[in-house]
């Protein structure tokens, strides 16, 4: 019954409202789609925002042209004979809603999951590192009905609770310091989520609490995980501040662009000064609601719809076009 209830007032996205949009996108025939891409990416040269989104088409594809086709390697995935995985259905969705319009032909290479490393040959993926070089890693906005989660209606942060929190599963090192470190200490409400805790610290176990639950505080933890952060979208978009280091892996929501303490609130990475960091902002109210306003207008570019889904189609079609040396859909 608690996980029912939880699920009923958490706050995040519905799975079901995901599933109902892969299915409507299996139903719209491809030429349909091919069309629509085609349109939109012929406009998109007149409009006002072109150079914003080409920006952004070239912030998430890196490629640069060449000579001659881009080797995949061995057995690359067809557009034409694209298949999904149960346990990669979210996955399969997203890209799908992608990449159905484009020639069937079409080849190119995807890792689903949590990506920490430079794949070897041009991939789609959903997350990558921080890093120079990161060009073969090609980001599409996978998984979106987990990471990205906004808030639309929040109290405001004076109402708020002078305290950090965090509810989450505690499995990596990063993740186990903070807590050793922060446990105790009253400025800090630390819980670990997890069925099956990596320590032997049961004091940690505590339950999960919904959005709203946790919004009564004004700053959040967003610690990484296995890569990026999944609160960091929702709290940006709150009246809370994200509370973090400084990002090493990056998603769509392009967290290799945001500023330390004018986006989030940036601790060192030994987080050794963190409860000197909270106490600042505690004691300088207006320079905690900027950041609060620099995070909204961040967020803010992820919201149309419309323009999310034809920067998605804008880099799809730069990377066909690049590693198969002949273009698709011109501008």
């Amino acid at each position: 019954m608690k996980k029912f209830l939880y699920n009923l007032n958490s706050g995040r996205n519905s799975k079901f409202n995901a599933y109902a949009r892969g299915l409507k996108n299996k139903l719209i025939p491809r030429w349909f789609l091919a069309a629509c891409i085609k349109k939109n990416i012929n406009q998109i040269q007149n409009s006002d925002e072109y150079d914003y989104i080409q920006s952004r088409v070239n912030y998430y594809n890196k490629l640069q042209k060449t000579r001659s086709p881009i080797s995949l390697g061995e057995a690359p995935q067809c557009v034409g004979n694209f298949k999904h995985h149960k346990r990669q259905l979210m996955y399969y969705i997203d890209l799908n809603s992608v990449i159905k319009g484009f020639p069937k032909e079409c080849e190119y290479k995807a890792i689903f999951g949590d990506n920490v490393e430079i794949p070897d040959v041009p991939s789609f993926v959903k997350s990558r590192p921080i890093v120079d070089n990161n060009d073969n890693a090609v980001i599409l906005k996978l998984n979106s009905v987990r990471h990205f989660n906004f808030v639309d209606n929040d109290i405001p942060y004076s109402q708020k609770e002078n305290k950090v929190i965090f509810r989450g599963k505690v499995h990596q090192k990063h993740r186990l310091d903070f807590f050793e470190k922060y446990f105790d200490n009253p400025l800090f409400d630390l819980g670990d989520t997890s069925h099956k805790p990596k320590h032997n610290n049961s004091d940690w176990l505590k339950e999960k609490q919904t959005l709203k639950e946790q919004l009564k505080n004004k700053f959040i933890l967003c610690i990484e995980g296995n890569d990026t952060s999944t609160s960091l979208k929702w709290v940006m978009s709150s009246n809370s501040i994200a509370v973090m280091p400084r990002p090493k892996y990056e998603t769509w929501f392009m967290e290799g662009t945001l500023i330390p303490n004018v986006h989030y609130i940036e601790i060192a990475s030994d987080y050794s000064d963190a409860q000197e960091k909270i106490n600042y902002y505690i004691e300088h109210e207006s320079e905690a609601l900027a950041i609060i306003e620099n995070a909204h207008k961040f967020v803010n570019q992820f919201k149309n719809k419309t323009r999310e889904r034809l920067i998605g189609w804008l880099v799809a079609n730069k990377y066909f076009s690049i590693t198969s040396g002949k273009e698709i859909f011109t501008k």
